[in-house]
């Protein structure tokens, strides 16, 4: 078997080898939220939904179009899905993008490859105590927020503090305004997948916070901690953990700051969506080589960092992580799934130039 065709050991062995031969185009699911409503209402891991309605679904954009709610009373999707096997089947959905996961497939190409890490020591230089990686995020030319991690050493562990702030207006001519705030804090033990031991994460303007979840992984591999959505009972989890190590989504940005700079040095880790302690997937961060990207505005030389996700992806799709040789993040681009956001490093006194005040008036 070829190293493209080899899969994992592990929970994700089995989708890792779905994904290789998808047999269909459209959105594969990977993850189901157990007990969640596309669970219940019948969605099965390893489906292929690839109609939505009377609408096929062959892009993710094509499938976030079809199950956007038109209205408060637009509550429910038809789905025609693909059945591992080649069975179909036929299902009812809340329009509601919550309790699974999906990623674009392509029965021409496989959706997921199973490469080599790295085998240098990490180099954790640029996650020095006290050290600050501060970008104003822009959407197009327009600045929109900023994005604010600190880092601290705590007893041979390092601590990430992440603020995220974006908004911007409600549209061309309108007077309504939108923002986006959320805030990670995690711990990491030193090695080279910055395993997490503990994660908090805040959704929500400050002081008003509409998610808020923190849990942390004991000795008995088991991730204890709680979650409280406003309006609703706070509730205390157990999550046995599926894998030994996973880092949190916000979490990733920090992995370009210590791996080697060499073109394909690769490292693939187990990816927790949120706080919630449950590793959903793997996904790779792989340097691509050097290249000239705007940043502070001039052109600086770089080393960049595509982060690679289960499913078919074009290079401009990839979350990408640009890190001079220095050690400082000067750009971060988050691609189509995250609306072409990108970020920049500035001088501080530079950073809140131009970011929306009631962005600002939101800040911690």
């Amino acid at each position: 078997m070829s190293a493209a065709k080899k899969s994992s050991a592990g929970p994700f062995a089995e989708v890792e080898s779905w994904l290789q031969q998808p047999e269909a185009d459209g959105a594969f699911v990977y993850h189901l939220t157990p007990d969640g409503p596309a669970a219940n209402a019948g969605l099965r891991t390893g489906d292929i939904i690839v109609r939505i309605g009377e609408a096929d679904v062959p892009a993710l954009v094509d499938f976030y179009n079809a199950m956007r709610p038109t209205s408060p009373e637009d509550k429910t999707r038809k789905l025609k899905v693909l059945r591992r096997g080649g069975a179909s089947a036929s299902l009812e959905i809340p329009a509601s993008l919550k309790g699974f996961e999906i990623c674009q497939v392509r029965t021409s190409e496989p959706a997921w490859e199973e490469i080599p890490d790295f085998e240098d020591e990490p180099d954790f230089t640029a996650l020095e105590d006290g050290t600050e990686h501060i970008l104003r995020n822009s959407f197009g030319e327009e600045p929109a927020g900023f994005e604010w991690i600190q880092i601290a050493r705590r007893s041979g562990k390092i601590e990430m503090d992440l603020s995220f702030c974006l908004g911007g207006q409600g549209g061309e001519g309108a007077k309504d305004t939108w923002e986006y705030f959320t805030r990670a804090r995690s711990l990491h033990q030193m090695d080279r997948w910055l395993t997490t031991v503990k994660s908090a994460f805040w959704e929500g303007k400050p002081g008003a916070e509409t998610l808020d979840k923190q849990v942390e992984l004991d000795d008995d591999g088991v991730w204890r901690g709680r979650h409280k959505i406003a309006r609703e009972q706070e509730k205390r989890i157990e999550v046995p953990a599926r894998v030994p190590s996973a880092i949190n989504a916000y979490a990733v940005a920090l992995l370009p700051l210590t791996m080697p700079f060499r073109a394909g040095a690769s490292l693939t880790t187990c990816h927790m969506s949120d706080g919630s302690g449950a590793a959903t997937c793997r996904q790779r961060m792989e340097c691509t080589g050097r290249e000239r990207v705007k940043a502070g505005g001039r052109e600086v030389e770089a080393w960049c960092f595509a982060w690679r996700h289960y499913g078919t992806r074009s290079p401009d799709e990839d979350e990408r992580f640009f890190v001079t040789e220095d050690r400082k993040l000067v750009r971060m681009e988050w691609g189509p799934g995250y609306g072409n956001c990108w970020a920049e490093a500035l001088p501080r006194d530079r950073v809140f130039d131009g970011v929306p005040a009631h962005v600002m008036a939101g800040v911690r």
